[in-house]
């Protein structure tokens, strides 16, 4: 026996699934924006949130003070980072991601931490920067 699908029936099949892959796609594009909202333009959380600095301290105290630069930011082999007035968040953020070459040089560390702990680091060193003592 054979079976014949009214031409509506198919047209509104056709439909649905058109809506669906529509859906889908949309659904996958803001799940890949909502992963990429840690980009070097945006941060993903206010930068003065005390819990998200001291978690930047940590990692700062545990990856960049012993060599490079110094407790609290005080220099070591670079610039200090507290009372710095010129500080821009962003440049930081892609500096401590895709790392520097020339005389300073600094690994990159995007492949590392994920962009969220990078602007952790981020929010910490902009709490140093309007530190005066």
């Amino acid at each position: 026996m054979r079976y014949f699908l009214n031409p509506v029936v198919c047209a509104w099949i056709v439909s649905c699934l058109l809506a669906f892959q529509v859906t889908n796609a949309f659904a996958q594009e803001s799940a890949t924006k909502a992963q990429e909202g840690a980009s070097p333009n945006s941060p993903p959380f206010d930068l003065t949130d005390p819990a998200r600095i001291q978690d930047g301290k940590k990692r700062f105290n545990g990856n960049c003070a012993a060599y490079c630069h110094g407790s609290e930011g005080m220099g070591g082999k670079s610039t200090p980072f507290k009372n710095y007035p010129g500080f821009d968040q962003n440049y930081a953020f892609r500096t401590i991601a895709e790392g520097r070459r020339g005389v300073d040089v600094m690994p990159p560390w995007g492949k590392s931490l994920t962009p969220e702990q990078i602007w952790e680091l981020v929010a910490y060193l902009k709490f140093l920067s309007i530190q005066t003592r």
